[in-house]
């Protein structure tokens, strides 16, 4: 049987680097506690060829707690306990790791501890004596630099020596204690953390790092928000300004300017029928390109957030956001949530199981879905360049905004109805550090990968789909688009969206097909709209006022089946994951109506 082995440390501490280094994967790693929410698992041979598999749990401070992340970690340990644990401690604060430490020794699963980060420790002045600390603990240390490889062959090696000795063990798990035993124990604890780090470890008097020193001026009381806000309108500028729109203009002008008539020109050489040639230049190339002409903006959007994640500010901003978002009804473990909403709902929806309150957890969930993910900018980008290109920047704020002030609102009155929970926030702050440009680069790649195989797949399944019911009668005969059987279906729901401003049976259609990928309300448009280029399709199809109204019940209606399926995981219920989603739509035709009014009213 193959042997197992657990990874085990605080948040932060580099334990999701050290697994990948293990594995030889590509785990999302980042400079924010919490990153790390549910248990992953992957095969790897060691430095003396044992293969094992290895488990990195969810970072956690100790294991008596209640969050979900410590009893992922605790259950595993107790339920299915692993052959033995790799134990991470961070050099720069080992008192606080080694409680944890202390804790997985008391079970009895037989451990190595891994001392990381003694480069950046050693800037600091500390000295921590590795043979010491080991003598102190009982067990084998080694000290590791896990981004350069440092140390790995000799931690794996000390791994190995105790798999060598495996048997059935017999696990200890925690007693149940009242407080006041709690108390006493976590004494003891905390007393023998002192006397082994008295023996081992040497700090220099305490002054001000260089995370300090900026964190007076990120964190400071009057500067904090506005040094946010500009950070983020710094974000949204890159993002949707010109040189984002320069690179999408390019990449549009590539694929229908310069591919889609070459490929038309290709299949009239090969005397291919002009059904196929429309299926491959109006439905495929029409659908997807429709919505990879957006990639460069969506790419540089993660790559933004990327960096901001991986050189610490971004724990930081929650921070700052926790105040104000206890004003709705949430917190500051909300805010990694929903700052991920804006790549993709799903993992929004995935990441808010860190949040410990389990009605302000359900409360992010429900809400979530009104930040707008970057799928739909697909969406937002084609009608701001067909009603609003001369205020590009300021419509895409504008939307963006709509779905944040949606997304407080709608949790403040979930708060009234249904109480606000009882949240404690708490966070470690990590130093600032130069984002490491490989693990930026390892999650931008695997993202547009993701973006990429959903518009070779997904994307184009719906757009070939779109094209044959738009091209087939109900007796499956060629027909007219507008007497197909997407026309039928499209103008049974149009009435629905009538008071809205647009009745139009395409824009119905592509309504739904959103619910599928929210992409796929572009790639839609696009074939049903084929062949007049799909800017001018819109302007003849809508008005600015109904536009304005369309882009609004887009930004907030239901998500993806994806997100439906991630949001019903969380929630863990039907009645709840329902009563989502038939608010999300009451929210979305409500807002888009009062949109509409408004968007009437100033033209």
């Amino acid at each position: 049987m193959t042997a197992r082995i657990a990874l085990a440390g605080n948040p932060n501490c580099g334990k999701t680097t050290l697994y990948n280094k293990l594995v030889g994967g590509s785990e999302r790693v980042g400079n924010y506690p919490g990153v790390t929410v549910e248990l992953k698992s992957a095969s790897a041979r060691l430095k003396g060829g044992t293969r094992v598999e290895i488990y990195d749990l969810p970072g956690v401070y100790s294991l008596a707690g209640n969050t979900p992340e410590q009893r992922v970690a605790r259950d595993f340990l107790i339920d299915d306990p692993p052959d033995a644990v790799i134990n991470l401690l961070d050099s720069g604060c080992v008192e606080r790791g080694l409680a944890l430490t202390l804790e997985l020794l008391e079970f009895g699963i037989p451990t190595v501890v891994a001392v990381g980060m003694l480069d950046e420790a050693a800037k600091s002045g500390i000295s921590l004596d590795l043979t010491r600390l080991a003598k102190s603990l009982g067990v084998q240390v080694v000290g590791i630099c896990a981004p350069r490889g440092d140390g790995l062959d000799e931690l794996t090696l000390k791994a190995e020596c105790l798999l060598s000795d495996r048997h059935v063990r017999r696990i200890r798990p925690p007693e149940v204690m009242s407080d006041e035993e709690y108390i006493a124990s976590a004494e003891r604890r905390f007393a023998e953390i002192d006397r082994i780090t008295a023996d081992c470890l040497r700090r220099p008097r305490p002054k001000p790092t260089l995370s300090d020193r900026v964190d007076r001026l990120l964190l400071g009381r009057f500067t904090a928000i506005p040094i946010f806000v500009m950070i983020m309108a710094a974000v949204f500028f890159v993002t949707f300004g010109r040189f984002g729109n320069l690179l999408t203009r390019a990449l549009e002008r590539m694929i229908f300017d310069d591919f889609a008539p070459l490929l038309e020109g290709w299949l009239s050489a090969l005397n291919a029928p002009e059904l196929l040639r429309s299926l491959l230049v109006d439905g495929a190339l029409g659908g997807v390109g429709g919505v990879v002409v957006f990639l460069p903006q969506i790419a540089l959007l993660f790559l933004c957030l990327g960096l901001l994640e991986d050189s610490g500010y971004m724990a930081r901003a929650a921070l700052i956001a926790d105040r104000p978002l206890r004003a709705f009804g949430l917190d500051g473990a909300s805010f990694l949530p929903l700052m991920m909403g804006f790549g993709c709902t799903v993992a929004a929806e995935l990441s808010s199981r860190t949040i410990g309150d389990d009605r302000v957890r359900r409360r992010c969930c429900a809400v979530a879905p009104f930040i707008s993910c970057a799928a739909r900018w697909a969406v937002y980008a084609v009608f701001i360049s067909a009603f609003f290109a001369a205020h590009r920047r300021t419509a895409a704020i504008a939307v963006y905004s709509l779905g944040i002030v949606v997304t407080l609102g709608a949790s403040a009155v979930m708060a009234a109805v249904g109480g606000r929970g009882r949240s404690t926030f708490l966070l470690e702050l990590p130093p600032y550090r130069a984002p490491r440009l490989q693990n930026v680069a390892k999650r931008l790649v695997s993202r547009v990968k993701e973006f990429l195989i959903r518009a070779g797949t997904l994307i184009f399944l719906m757009s070939v789909l779109v094209w044959a019911l738009g091209r087939f009668d109900t007796s499956f005969h060629l027909a007219d688009t507008s007497d197909s059987v997407l026309a039928d279906l499209g103008r049974a729901i149009a009435p629905i969206f009538a008071p809205l401003g647009f009745n139009d049976w395409r824009a119905a259609v592509a309504l739904l097909s959103g619910l599928v990928a929210k992409e796929g309300v572009v790639s839609t448009m696009a074939v049903l709209y084929a062949p007049l280029p799909l800017s001018e399709a819109l302007v003849a199809a809508f008005d600015p006022a109904s536009a304005c109204a369309f882009v609004a019940f887009c930004a907030l209606y239901t998500p993806c089946v994806s997100a439906l399926a991630a949001m019903a995981r969380e929630l863990r219920s039907i009645r709840r994951t329902a009563a989502a989603l038939a608010g999300q739509l009451v929210v979305a035709y409500a807002v888009a109506s009062v949109v509409h009014l408004v968007a009437m009213w100033v033209t």
